[in-house]
């Protein structure tokens, strides 16, 4: 495989995974997040998925290092139904869900009385999920992590800074109310 292929395979696969810390970002700008904090938020969801893949990669070495090349395996089994979950979860639950709500059904996330480093850090945490488990995935397979996951963070850092940008921009415009 040539290092461009293996490039665009690594950018997509960080793409997506950055898509539920985008979403989640959306929502915070929904509800007019506090400017000084909006950088603060990009930046803990960007260091959460980069030291998620990375703990996740030194689980999954031990478990090789323990079990053997079966683990192996057992971790492209698990990149396997990580990926059908999430396309289950993105086209068949909330694509239901997504036709069912009404146009002017709009409750926002994220409060700015909720806005502490404490709410930012359990939300970066919770959606830095699908990171560790790629990371263990990736770690039973011997993958060099540091720079695999300098890329997750970094994605997931600019995609939060969009997320957060565009639903100011949509709230401020009342594009939702109208």
């Amino acid at each position: 495989m040539d290092s461009l292929s293996l490039a665009l395979q690594l950018f997509l696969l960080a793409f997506f995974l950055s898509i539920n810390n985008f979403a989640a970002s959306l929502g915070m700008g929904f509800s007019r997040i506090w400017a000084p904090l909006r950088w603060r938020v990009a930046f803990m969801f960007g260091f959460f998925d980069f030291v998620a893949p990375i703990i996740g990669a030194f689980i999954g070495n031990f478990a090789t290092a323990v079990f053997g090349t079966l683990i192996g395996f057992f971790g492209v089994f698990i990149l396997f139904i990580l990926g059908v979950y999430l396309l289950y979860d993105g086209w068949i639950r909330h694509g239901k869900k997504r036709h069912a709500r009404k146009k002017n059904s709009y409750h926002p996330l994220f409060d700015r009385a909720v806005a502490s480093t404490w709410a930012v850090g359990a939300i970066a945490l919770g959606t830095s999920m699908d990171n560790f488990i790629v990371g263990f995935g990736l770690g039973t397979l011997q993958t060099p992590i540091f720079s695999i996951a300098f890329i997750f963070g970094l994605i997931t850092f600019c995609m939060t800074g969009i997320g957060i940008i565009a639903g100011t921009e949509v709230y401020d415009r009342d594009v939702l109310t109208n």
